[in-house]
């Protein structure tokens, strides 16, 4: 197979933009789509080379599988087992038990599995989950597997009929991502089946050389490195990825591995010596920064400023170096299969696996060894270590809650029958309501979450759209229209539930959401119009690091001093002191002026939250245990202790 020093570049293209967006740098704020764009390199260059050894009647699923464990297999162990000892010292209980699951799952190759499971990928929570990244290499491994079966049993058909099965299947995995897309955000992230077709299209490229030949284009693959590179800058956290807005960067690469040669402007910028070279550690690069960003975070109480985040870069490309030198480079010599053998590789990794397979499950059943003299107070244990479900969603959308029937309200007439619409964050005003049912007489609670997969907008491409008067037009026009489809779908859906309700509660992560007041348009005024009570509740205070990690550093901290108490007041005061610094206060005033506009009641959280006369936001309830699991959602704690708190405040003049 031709060596092409622009493909390198490109991986080097891929590769930094996730690490700046993982840095949290502000560079590329869709820079995680650097690992769709690896999945297109990776399809092109594994099928190249499948092709050039069926051709040639050398392929075998030995050699294959053999070349994948040498690639892939020394640095990601060494990853692990690197991991192992820093989770140890530096994590909760709680988080290392979650750690130890995923060493299992990443040795069997199912991380992505777990982690879709666990959490959302652009979660705070995930910021304490070193292996997440290693979901990418799931996936690969996972369609590999079959992969190469297929090519074996279609190797002798003609290649434009080949081609054709591939541009089918690469259809049918877009469609399983189109419509996972709007059933499960997350679950399309994570599985296979929604992310093949990044790969397929890789494999068509590889096909189309083989069929069409090689051709240079310098336009298109000029415009190609234009796109990927505008993709990472356009696009955000709040684009649904996989989705019609990734055929973008995945276009553009595909334009740069079809035709990009040494005449391109592309061509030239990518053969470039430093992107070849870091396209070369790119794999490395990879593995390490996630992991090195989890620990620093950990370890440092305050976030990091940019000395850190530069001296982080720098010691990912020290490490990476090093990993690529005397990991990678070696087990992929074959000039040293004497040592290196194909049974060697095959056992030593068997054998590996199985130790850092039995590694988790030790630590998943010690429970993440809670027995450490991690924090010597056990009165702020019950604080720190809350698991990350600690909340009812789930059990409350299957209408399984402590007898609640949620899918309806009941026929008697006497009672308010509150309806709760919104996304988490409705779910902890349902919590706290619910939970303390037997104060709020005469009154039933239900619950129900808006799909904001339906709008498919992100507010990067709003502000883009702006600046083009001709363009911003058509995707307005189509925006509106997407935003009155999907209210009429929620309508329809839910008309029974909506008729019965006497009072509705909105409540969103506002601050995230796209332009909620258009939201509140679409759905709240035609309720308030058929006569219904409408309560708008504000976003809630967030904070950044999450109260239980701001426990947690503080503790260690005074532990260190050796001081033997922790007073809860010293994070009640820092969780004020973050909350001040962030954007929510803006948004709420926005929503209070709607509100009083539109006539709807509207519910200020924060009182509920925090003592602005004391100057402090409350971690824990009266009884030492966490209010919060993560940036800004309750526990069922926090939700019980708040939902008093609503009752004394008589939000609906409920007594």
């Amino acid at each position: 197979m031709l060596y092409r020093k622009e493909i390198d570049g490109l991986r080097a293209i891929a590769v930094l933009p996730v690490i700046f967006f993982h840095l949290n740098m502000g560079i590329f704020a869709g820079g995680f789509l650097g690992v769709d764009v690896f999945f297109v390199i990776s399809g092109y260059l594994i099928t190249s080379i499948i092709i050039n050894e069926l051709e040639r009647d050398q392929f075998t699923l030995a050699n294959f599988y053999e070349r994948r464990a040498r690639r892939i297999l020394p640095a990601l162990f060494l990853v692990v087992f690197v991991s192992i000892p820093f989770s140890y010292f530096l994590m909760l209980p709680s988080e290392l038990w979650n750690f130890f699951q995923s060493v299992t799952a990443v040795s069997l190759f199912s991380s992505n599995v777990l982690f879709f499971l666990e959490s959302d990928y652009f979660e705070l929570s995930a910021k304490s989950k070193p292996l997440l990244h290693t979901w990418s290499l799931a996936v690969e491994e996972q369609f590999y597997i079959l992969f190469p079966i297929f090519l074996i049993l279609f190797k002798k058909n003609n290649h434009k009929i080949i081609l054709l099965i591939l541009i089918i299947l690469t259809i049918i995995s877009f469609i399983i991502c189109i419509i996972l897309n709007n059933l499960d955000g997350n679950a399309n992230f994570f599985f296979t089946p929604s992310r093949s077709w990044e790969l397929f299209i890789g494999s068509i490229c590889a096909y189309y050389h083989k069929t069409y030949s090689y051709k240079q284009n310098k336009f298109l693959s000029d415009l190609g490195l234009i796109i990927v590179l505008f993709s990472f800058m356009i696009f955000d956290k709040n684009t649904p990825t996989p989705s019609y807005s990734t055929l973008l960067p995945i276009l553009g690469c595909s334009l740069i591995v079809l035709f990009s040669g040494p005449d391109s402007i592309s061509g030239k910028f990518l053969s470039n010596k430093i992107w070849v070279f870091i396209g070369l550690i790119s794999y490395s690069l990879y593995l390490w920064h996630w992991p090195i960003i989890v620990f620093a975070n950990l370890y440092f109480f305050d976030e990091l400023n940019y000395f850190h985040l530069f001296a982080l870069f720098s010691l990912t490309f020290f490490i990476s170096y090093y990993s690529w030198k005397y990991v990678e480079k070696p087990f992929r010599n074959y000039k040293l299969k004497n040592i290196f053998s194909r049974n060697f590789i095959f056992i030593s990794s068997s054998l590996i696996i199985f130790i850092l397979s039995g590694l988790g499950v030790w630590g998943h059943y010690n429970k993440g060894f809670a027995e450490r003299n991690f924090i010597k107070t056990a009165l702020i244990q019950p604080v720190i270590d809350v698991p990350h479900h600690a909340y009812l969603q789930e059990t409350i959308m299957n209408g399984e809650f402590d007898g609640l029937n949620n899918n309806s309200f009941s026929n008697q007439a006497n009672t308010r029958k509150f309806l709760v619409i919104g996304d988490s964050h409705a779910v902890d005003i349902f919590n706290a309501l619910y939970l303390n049912k037997d104060l709020f007489t005469s009154s039933e609670f239900r619950i129900r979450q808006l799909n904001f997969n339906c709008f498919q907008y992100n507010s990067r491409m709003n502000s883009f759209m702006v600046k083009v008067p001709i363009l911003g037009q058509i995707y307005f026009s189509s925006k509106n229209k997407i935003f009155k489809d999907c209210a009429e779908k929620f309508f329809k859906k839910e008309e029974l539930i909506l008729k019965s309700a006497t009072d509705i509660i909105f409540s969103n992560r506002w601050l995230i959401r796209p332009d909620p007041f258009k939201i509140l348009d679409q759905y709240a005024l035609p309720l308030k119009n058929l006569g219904k009570k409408i309560y708008v509740a504000s976003n809630t205070e967030e904070f950044e690091p999450h109260p239980p990690e701001i426990i947690r550093k503080l503790a260690k901290k005074i532990e260190y001093s050796k001081q033997k108490q922790f007073p809860l007041d010293v994070a009640n005061k820092k969780l004020f002191e973050i909350k001040e610094s962030n954007e929510v206060p803006e948004i709420n005033t926005l929503l209070f002026n709607y509100s009083k506009e539109k006539e709807m009641s509207f519910l200020e959280k924060k009182d509920l939250l925090c003592n602005y006369s004391k100057e402090i936001c409350y971690s824990s309830t009266n009884d030492n245990k966490s209010v919060y699991f993560d940036y800004g959602h309750w526990t069922l704690d926090g939700a019980k202790y708040i939902g008093k708190k609503i009752y004394d405040k008589g939000w609906f003049n409920i007594n």
